[in-house]
């Protein structure tokens, strides 16, 4: 089950469900996340996945606080059941404590809440960073992630500024492959950027270049194609099943080429987390 908080016309949030319904057999329907939620009929296997924007005060979903969140999931009669198969929560930093709050991660906070209620063990996955709808769902079962320590390139404003190459030049590669090719002798997985661009502020921001322009662009075609152009279905659910069987509209084939585009220049950048550091993933304790 894929429970949404969020606008139909998000592009962020649409193309979480849709690669996600895409990726991973068996993951909807797609409801609606609120008060109304009901969790009841969730199988012994099946997983819920939320979906929503991040508060980064918090660490809680947008517009949802916590408690809210957990009053939802233990409703005696609409909460989840004794067993089902997980959380995975799909907004920003759900799996972290962030930066000048003193709580917990949301997920370690529902994975708490819900003792008693459910088996001990279930487990309550959330993000370490910024979440990205992506093909990646397909490998793992879990979206890409942007680690924090990445943030000024994680995020939707791609304005230059000399922190995004600071960032980058302490960062290191997550493949041997990508943008430092044939540009270096090896790309060392072991060593940071800076480490093997000896520290140039100004080498890091002409790599930049080939990313912040690119990135953006994307950006603004995705929203644009969730605004205007794909709009078959009164409801996200309707949305995402006529982009999921019409692959063959040419908006929703160009949809997909740019979130495979995104993919690949994230990743050519070394910017996607591990996915066993991406997520992490908190157990229900025994009762």
């Amino acid at each position: 089950m894929i429970a949404i908080k969020g606008d139909m016309t998000d592009y962020a949030i649409l193309k979480q469900a849709q690669q996600l319904v895409r990726a991973v057999p068996g993951s909807g329907p797609i409801v609606t996340l609120g008060q109304a939620s009901d969790f009841s009929a969730l199988g012994q296997t099946e997983r819920l996945y939320l979906v929503a924007h991040g508060n980064y005060q918090t660490g809680d979903l947008r517009l949802v606080s916590r408690g809210q969140l957990l009053g939802w999931l233990t409703h005696e009669t609409r909460g989840v059941p004794a067993r089902f198969g997980g959380i995975t929560i799909l907004s920003c930093y759900s799996g972290i404590t962030v930066a000048g709050s003193n709580q917990a991660p949301v997920a370690s906070y529902l994975a708490d809440g819900l003792t008693g209620r459910v088996a001990a063990g279930t487990e309550v996955a959330g993000a370490n960073g910024y979440t990205f709808g992506s093909p990646e769902f397909a490998e793992s079962g879990f979206c890409s992630v942007v680690p924090m320590s990445l943030s000024s390139l994680g995020g939707s404003d791609y304005i230059w500024a000399d922190i995004k190459a600071n960032q980058w030049l302490k960062h290191t590669p997550t493949h041997p492959e990508g943008v430092l090719a044939g540009k270096l002798d090896r790309v060392a997985t072991d060593l940071t950027i800076g480490e093997q661009i000896n520290q140039s502020l100004d080498t890091a921001k002409e790599y930049l270049k080939q990313f912040l322009t690119p990135a953006q662009d994307i950006e603004v075609l995705l929203s644009y194609l969730a605004k205007s152009v794909i709009a078959q279905g009164a409801t996200i659910a309707e949305r995402v099943d006529y982009m999921v069987t019409h692959e063959d509209d040419e908006n929703v084939a160009l949809w997909n080429k740019e979130i495979g585009a995104q993919y690949a220049l994230f990743n050519n950048f070394y910017l996607w987390a591990p996915q066993n550091a991406a997520f992490t993933a908190f157990k229900v304790k025994q009762g």
